[in-house]
């Protein structure tokens, strides 16, 4: 059985060699959050729901800050405010001290998970974010040299989940006009990553196919380190739900995420990444070799690149995944510019058409 590739940007991309199906379909708006979609507990709802951040200061605010507050003049403190100050710092310094403890981890926790943790923390420890508010990246893809589509990154407004901020990204692909009287396409993927340490906690995506419509959604809970899987899907002979819970490791992807993760490491020539990535209550494991660098054409310009190979295995099986190249620019933005993946017939391979810079 073949293995899972990079990410889901791929995945969705090996639908393009599918079944025939209608032309028309349609995308539930951008705001629509799956975890209200989905027979969740209320705790849960409140937990993982996603809230706009909130808005930057103005300058007029600013300047506002920029002014110290008028101090008013307080009367001399008399001895018994004095004493009674005194009396609640004592107090104070007599409660025992609260200690956050880590979760606690049941008998089936997997034993693989701290070897994996102990690993992936060298990585993350490394890890400094380039990630760019607005940026946007548009690639052609094709397959057996066929334009088929178009995949759209997004890096959106920074989110609140759980009352911290996130990190939001979304791709959207979309088969070509021509490409849809053989497989029409639409789907549309969104995670949601912890600015703090860059670990996914949401992950969603939605599927408008030819022939059936699929919503999928997985949260990931740090606190109790597990995950919970949502999946539902529309066909005309017949629906499919599915639920799945699974523990997790403390360092770990989701099947998008990668494809921006990379782009904050050092990615000299002969380093190699490898950590888990947790996609629908499964994991497995990631290794990113940076081969080194070449210079490609994009966009009608030569750009120096560097180029990644990606494996992916689940853990205990020897065969690995096939052919998975990626190239990002060896500038300081690190811009993904091409990717391609072998595939069981030919190839499928994204050049980058058109980039917008973000801030």
């Amino acid at each position: 059985m073949r293995q899972r590739t990079l990410s889901s940007l791929i995945l969705l991309m090996l639908l393009l060699a599918s079944c025939a199906g209608n032309k028309e379909l349609l995308l539930p708006e951008k705001e629509k959050d799956l975890v209200e979609s989905f027979e969740m507990d209320d705790k849960d709802i409140e937990k993982f729901k996603t809230i706009a951040a909130p808005s930057e200061i103005t300058p007029e605010e600013e300047k506002k800050e920029e002014t110290p507050p008028q101090v008013p003049i307080k009367k001399k403190i008399t001895k018994k405010e004095l004493k009674k100050i005194e009396k609640v710092v004592k107090e104070k310094a007599a409660e025992p001290e609260v200690v956050k403890e880590e979760p606690a981890k049941e008998d089936d926790y997997p034993k693989d998970f701290a070897k994996y943790d102990a690993v992936s923390s060298k990585f993350w420890s490394t890890f400094k974010p380039r990630i760019y508010e607005g940026e946007k990246f548009v690639f052609e893809v094709s397959y057996i040299g066929v334009t088929a589509g178009t995949v759209t990154l997004l890096t959106l407004p920074k989110v609140m989940i759980n009352n911290k901020s996130h990190y939001h990204f979304s791709a959207e692909l979309i088969s070509a006009d021509y490409y849809s009287y053989i497989y029409a396409l639409k789907d549309r993927l969104e995670s949601f990553i912890e600015d703090e340490n860059f670990i996914p906690v949401k992950y969603f995506l939605i599927q408008r196919e030819s022939g059936q419509k699929v919503d999928d959604l997985q949260i990931f809970d740090h606190e109790n380190l597990k995950t919970t899987f949502w999946y539902k899907r529309e066909k005309k002979d017949k629906d499919k739900k599915e639920k799945k819970e699974a523990y997790i490791p403390k360092y770990f992807q989701d099947s998008f995420s990668p494809l921006y993760f990379m782009r904050g490491f050092p990615l000299r020539k002969g380093d190699v990444y490898e950590f888990p990535v947790v996609s629908r209550a499964k994991y497995w494991l990631l290794k990113v070799s940076v081969v080194g660098e070449e210079e490609i054409k994009v966009m009608g310009k030569k750009i120096n690149a560097i180029k990644l190979a990606a494996e992916t295995h689940f853990p205990g099986v020897l065969k690995k995944s096939g052919d998975i190249h990626f190239w990002y620019s060896a500038d300081k933005l690190r811009k993904l510019l091409k990717f391609s993946a072998k595939v069981n017939i030919g190839t499928v391979e994204g050049t980058l058409i058109d980039y917008a810079e973000g801030k």
